[in-house]
């Protein structure tokens, strides 16, 4: 960051932009929401695609299976990650349902469908984490740099007022020169802006994937039904509650 830092500094002297106390600071600030904000679209983009690339595989996995005595070590064959702790938790749940005496199969349905809601909240909380410091970063980031021209316009004024003289030439250059921070707070806002969209977008798919997911797990360890045999069960009932996934984000405007 220190390398970072100064070769930022040295392109402001270059055009005449040196800024000092509140101004220095400012620019800091700018240049570690930058770093921070690369560093979360990076990291999410190759999560993304080692995701992609496990669900892919999973679910190819998932639909072959015909009966729910192949399901754990399906679950444990999977590569650690969302389907493997959501398959494990829902086998998990199921062995300490089935053992409760019910009368009725559907009162163990509605369990199990409250118990992977619940762990689907987890899985959509931890998907989630890091968005808010992109929303932060390119909602800040803008008045951070147009704190610094402030103070860069403020700083030119008191020079050029020293000097006694006040042309449109001496003016225009300083004024000119302290707003490049305003510039500076908007390169760093726009990616963070458009990352943060973006990877709203992309959960919503993944969590859509999930929800589909979860479904079929009912379908086979609740009622022993897999996606290979569906099609010979379209004569038999059976109730599956829907799994509230409603949408609870926004999107920064």
């Amino acid at each position: 960051m220190d390398l970072l830092t100064q070769l930022l500094i040295d392109r402001l002297d270059q055009i005449h932009v040196v800024p000092t106390g509140a101004g220095f600071g400012a620019l800091l600030i700018l240049i570690v929401m930058s770093l921070i904000c690369w560093y979360e679209i990076i990291h999410r983009i190759a999560c993304r695609l080692f995701r992609y690339i496990h669900y892919r595989n999973a679910i190819k996995k998932f639909s072959s299976l015909e009966k729910r005595q192949y399901f754990p070590s399906f679950s444990e064959s999977l590569t650690e990650g969302t389907l493997k702790r959501l398959s494990l938790f829902t086998w998990s749940s199921w062995q300490k349902v089935s053992l409760q005496n019910m009368t009725k199969p559907e009162d163990r349905n509605s369990i199990m469908v409250s118990l992977i809601q619940n762990q689907l909240d987890k899985e959509r909380l931890q998907l989630e984490s890091g968005l808010t410091l992109l929303a932060c970063i390119g909602a800040c980031a803008p008045f951070v740099g147009l704190f610094g021209t402030v103070w860069g316009i403020y700083h030119a004024l008191q020079a050029i007022g020293s000097q006694g003289s006040s042309s449109l030439e001496q003016v225009a250059g300083p004024v000119g020169e302290a707003l490049v921070m305003t510039g500076i707070g908007l390169l760093v806002a726009l990616p963070a802006v458009f990352a943060y969209n973006a990877f709203i977008r992309l959960n919503r798919c993944e969590f859509a994937q999930l929800d589909s997911f979860a479904h079929e797990l009912i379908l086979l360890i609740v009622h022993d039904i897999s996606l290979k045999n569906s099609s010979s069960q379209q004569g038999e009932s059976f109730s599956l509650p829907n799994i509230d996934h409603s949408d609870k984000q926004g999107e920064l405007l």
